[in-house]
């Protein structure tokens, strides 16, 4: 619904050592993004819908910009290879990830060896991210015009949409 036909997805996972973990991450299976991060919030507290752009999904952005290619196919390899792990509302750390993908035990991979593993190969580019802000109701006025700000002056592929009564809207 948000553009990414087929895409994996991997619930709360931690994108950097330093942010906590995202709603949901999706690997779409081709096109230009290779990467899309939706932080979902409450309308209802206005100030918090603002706030959860710079102190979350920013800190997301830079973290999954630390990624690189071969750290991505890990991704995708551990969305496709363990649905049953990676849609529960558990915390998806990047240790569960590479343990699962690479049949070891989590004693032997800390979760710092983890991100370190997630960083090789080429570099994700910014234009390889796309950020999303999911809400449950029509979003305040000052989020629309701060999202719309980062779109323009930034060139941030950063989408709004308002997921209410089983539909999805695109907002921006």
């Amino acid at each position: 619904m948000l553009g990414f036909p087929g895409a994996l997805a991997i619930r709360n996972f931690r994108v950097a050592h330093d942010a906590g973990a995202v709603d949901v991450v999706l690997i779409p299976q081709d096109g230009p993004i290779r990467l899309a991060l939706v932080e979902t919030k409450s309308a209802r507290a206005a100030d918090e819908a603002c706030k959860v752009v710079g102190a979350q999904l920013l800190a997301y952005y830079a973290g999954a910009l630390t990624f690189g290619l071969d750290g991505l196919n890990m991704l995708r390899e551990f969305a496709s290879k363990f649905p049953n792990l990676t849609l529960t509302k558990e915390r998806t750390a990047p240790q569960k990830l590479v343990c699962n993908v690479r049949g070891v035990k989590a004693i032997d991979y800390p979760n710092n060896d983890c991100f370190e593993l997630l960083t090789k190969g080429a570099r994700v580019r910014p234009n390889d991210i796309a950020l999303f802000v999911a809400l449950d109701d029509k979003p305040h006025h000052v989020l629309v015009a701060l999202l719309q700000m980062l779109r323009d002056t930034h060139s941030l592929r950063i989408g709004l949409v308002v997921a209410k009564e089983g539909t999805l809207e695109t907002m921006l």
